[in-house]
């Protein structure tokens, strides 16, 4: 098995498991955080415009891509959290946004 299937393979347990019983379907999950993003940041959104699951996947990804550029050798062989949690991300930002787009 090559590393790159370890991380997918993991990032499909944590995505297809329990993530939906804890939090719910990513696109309601998404949008449950952009309804809150949209409320904190109302005074600085322009012509209301309204954030959206797809930029909660986009910011969740930048997140970790930014914790990971500050600490690169936290990440090594045997601890790969961020990595699963990117893909992770990429996964469920993509059904978000097919579910949700307009």
């Amino acid at each position: 098995m090559k590393p790159r299937d370890k991380v997918l393979d993991k990032a499909k347990e944590y995505i297809n498991g329990d993530r939906n019983e804890a939090y719910g379907e990513c696109a309601e999950n998404f949008q449950d955080i952009a309804d809150i993003v949209n409320v904190l940041f109302r005074r600085i959104l322009k012509d209301n415009a309204k954030v959206t699951p797809l930029h909660v996947g986009e910011f969740m990804m930048a997140v970790k891509l930014a914790r990971l550029m500050k600490l690169p050798d936290k990440f090594q062989e045997g601890n790969d959290d961020t990595f699963i949690d990117l893909a992770g991300y990429a996964a469920t930002t993509f059904e978000a946004y097919m579910k949700t787009k307009r």
